[in-house]
């Protein structure tokens, strides 16, 4: 007489069961482990599209005032620099969501961004200017209203021309861009700062730039609202300050 045998499917299921969450679990502790940043190096954003302040050599290596300065501070926090290139628009968010460390990519203090992030000390002052053709110059603030004007999307260039209730505004993601449009015509200027109007007017000649005002509160080092690192990082600027660093940079780069 051939035996019978009876298997506990409920034990079999939930041995499989347990299998399959220690499966998950693994995974889940492996993926927060690899998306962990390193405790030795700091994330800093950057767009690198922004001469002479942050752009690319030949080399493809980032370059400019920026990234000088950012070397300088992760020495002084003893911690190796990672840059994060990106356009400029998505920097804040990034930095606001713990994606990166802190922004050094030529950002100016505004109210409107105050209310979003933290920043240091200011560490450079600029002035604002308009890029236009030598054909059809637009000589002040005064020539602006009508005009159709190009700004940096996201950038305090474009804040400034919505406050002056300019309308005809076209924005890009790239500085270069609207300067390849202003060329062509498609627009008539570009609000952009004096370090980089004046760089984008030597290599193209037909071009020419006007002042429109100071930079009244100037450019500085973002970070996450409530982050330890502003503290130390104004410390640090204080120091680069007092020793003459930061003006060699301006004296290298500007």
């Amino acid at each position: 007489m051939a035996q019978s045998y009876s298997i506990d499917i409920s034990c079999i299921t939930m041995s499989y069961l347990k299998c399959a969450f220690s499966v998950l679990a693994a995974l889940l502790i492996t993926s927060c482990q690899n998306t962990q940043k390193n405790p030795n190096s700091i994330q800093i954003g950057i767009c690198s599209d922004y001469p002479p302040f942050e752009s690319r050599n030949d080399q493809n290596a980032l370059v400019g005032y920026d990234v000088d300065l950012s070397h300088m501070i992760g020495q002084e926090l003893g911690k190796k620099v990672e840059f994060v290139d990106m356009s400029f628009n998505t920097l804040l968010n990034s930095v606001r969501s713990g994606k990166i460390d802190m922004v050094i990519s030529s950002v100016g203090i505004t109210e409107e961004r105050e209310k979003q992030v933290d920043f240091s000390e200011p560490y450079f002052f600029n002035r604002l200017t308009v890029v236009s053709r030598k054909d059809m110059p637009l000589a002040n603030e005064n020539t602006l209203p009508g005009k159709k004007i190009g700004v940096q999307l996201g950038s305090s260039f474009a804040h400034w021309a919505k406050t002056r209730n300019l309308n005809n505004i076209t924005a890009m993601d790239l500085n270069p861009q609207l300067i390849e449009a202003l060329k062509a015509k498609q627009i008539e200027g570009v609000i952009i700062d004096y370090a980089q109007a004046a760089i984008f007017c030597q290599k193209n000649p037909e071009l020419i730039y006007h002042f429109l005002e100071h930079d009244e509160q100037g450019t500085a080092v973002v970070f996450q609202k409530g982050s330890p690192l502003r503290d130390s990082v104004n410390q640090i600027l204080q120091k680069l300050k007092a020793s003459g660093q930061l003006q060699a940079l301006e004296k290298k780069w500007l």
